[in-house]
């Protein structure tokens, strides 16, 4: 289970996202929810693949593939996997933000002046691990209730 992190966070200059992005988002979206359907399936099924694998039974083991991907596919239909709310789309083209790190971390804050900072650490360069090259250290904040 994903939860926020205590020791680090994000700071994020979320984009606004046109029809063309939103597409892209929708079928990325119902992808991964395929992909860890599947991969829960397969989960359930462990024992008799590894026992069709003992055996070298690749056919076995495509019947097997066919059929969960059937059930994924199935599942993810009926529940509505993988299918962005109305509203969140529409909050993506007008308002915009960071659709990856939603559902995964925690917004505690917004930033309400100073932008300029963010700004200036968004451009900031960063290594292959998109790791800031030099520390950036948050100095003061106020907490605004």
């Amino acid at each position: 289970e994903r939860r926020s992190s205590g020791c680090q966070f994000y700071i994020v200059w979320g984009e606004q996202y046109n029809d063309s992005k939103m597409n892209q988002l929708d079928r990325q979206c119902e992808m991964q929810a395929l992909n860890s359907t599947f991969s829960a399936l397969a989960a359930q099924h462990r024992d008799e693949i590894l026992q069709l694998r003992r055996d070298r039974n690749r056919e076995g083991l495509m019947e097997l593939q066919q059929q969960l991907e059937a059930e994924a596919n199935a599942i993810v239909v009926e529940k509505g996997l993988g299918r962005m709310p109305k509203e969140r789309k529409e909050a993506y083209k007008t308002v915009g933000g960071t659709p990856f790190l939603d559902g995964q971390y925690t917004v505690f804050g917004e930033t309400e002046e100073g932008l300029d900072v963010v700004e200036k650490i968004q451009n900031a360069g960063t290594d292959e691990a998109d790791r800031p090259l030099e520390d950036i250290k948050i100095l003061s904040m106020t907490i605004i209730d």
